[in-house]
């Protein structure tokens, strides 16, 4: 054997050896890119999970927010307050959710099987004063979406009370 025979055969591992290599790489960066999506998804349901902790984990919180729901005149500033956070944190979750939806890291399934609970909100009175008046504060696709969604087919607030019970 000569040395142009013993060339062509190292190139030729080498070249395998590339493929190879760029075959082992495509597959773990699909890998990443699908852990990467769960852990998005896992983490933008996990705050609603916590949105839902903190509001039941305090005794007045719940009565709190479905008054406001209701009218938010008939709280008290320190209720209002709460009211408003609550409020806050619950669209920016829903946003994190629907933007999240948008860049393909969650499934439109978990979109639709999650998003009534949003325009169940939005069709509150409450809710929808709160967002009139910072409606500015969140992304214009997710204004939109809210803006868009006419109410819910769900009934108010109270059934959404009754199933976190």
């Amino acid at each position: 054997m000569n040395w142009d025979a013993i060339g062509a055969i190292a190139e030729a591992i080498g070249a395998l050896a590339v493929v190879v290599s760029i075959v082992y790489l495509a597959v773990q960066i699909q890998s990443g890119a699908r852990a990467l999506r769960t852990t998005l998804r896992d983490s933008a349901f996990h705050d609603m999970q916590e949105w839902n902790y903190v509001l039941s984990s305090d005794e007045e919180l719940p009565w709190i927010f479905k008054r406001g729901l209701g009218n938010p005149k008939d709280l008290n500033d320190k209720e209002l307050a709460r009211f408003h956070h609550m409020l806050y944190s619950f669209y920016k979750v829903f946003e994190n959710i629907y933007l999240h939806f948008l860049d393909g890291s969650i499934a439109k399934e978990a979109w639709e099987n999650n998003n009534e609970i949003l325009f169940l909100y939005y069709a509150e009175n409450g809710a929808q004063e709160y967002w009139r008046n910072r409606r500015e504060i969140f992304y214009p696709r997710f204004v939109e979406l809210v803006e868009s969604s006419q109410g819910s087919s769900m009934t108010p607030s109270d059934k959404l009370f009754r199933a976190l019970e």
